[in-house]
């Protein structure tokens, strides 16, 4: 038996609306950053994929409140760097052979986020733990509501290293 919240309380509680959407939006970016679902109409380069290199990286965004409370097992538990309440976003990167479209697996990843013009700290990003295909990931602050370049630094053995950047603006939320 289900009940309408309003009758509930006696007012619209528009919530679980919201947290449908959210939750919606962090299975959606989860799917197309650790999974590889490619969108067709979009093969160019966009903020959210470059190619580069011989490689093809797709990075994603997922709330860090999302990921908080996971088991300790679980792919999308917090990274290393501290707890998700500090930070405001799980970064996510997946690197694919643009030629073969087979996932690299054995990368360091590397992430360094700064406002333009100014310089961030680099952060070496994490093989996700569980999740097959690999991908890699961790927490990364956007301290206030400016333009950002998200700048990915991919080292693999016996290839030289490849550095690609996704312009990013921070929105007031």
């Amino acid at each position: 038996m289900q009940h309408d919240l309003r009758s509930l309380t006696g007012r619209p509680n528009r919530l679980p609306n919201l947290r449908m959407k959210t939750a919606a939006g962090v299975v959606l970016t989860t799917l197309a950053a650790a999974y590889g679902v490619w969108l067709p109409a979009k093969a160019e380069d966009n903020m959210f994929h470059k190619t580069g290199a011989g490689l093809s990286v797709n990075i994603g965004l997922i709330p860090a409140l999302a990921i908080q409370g996971r088991p300790a097992g679980d792919p999308m538990a917090p990274m290393p760097g501290g707890p998700a309440k500090s930070y405001k976003y799980h970064l996510v990167v997946a690197v694919f052979d643009a030629a073969t479209k087979e996932r690299i697996a054995d990368a360091v990843v590397k992430a360094r986020v700064s406002e333009i013009g100014l310089t961030g700290g680099e952060l070496t990003l994490e093989k996700m733990k569980g999740a097959d295909p690999v991908s890699y990931g961790g927490l990364v602050a956007f301290p206030s509501n400016a333009r950002y370049v998200i700048a990915i630094k991919i080292e693999r053995p016996g290839n030289p290293s490849v550095s690609l950047d996704f312009p990013y603006e921070e929105q007031a939320q």
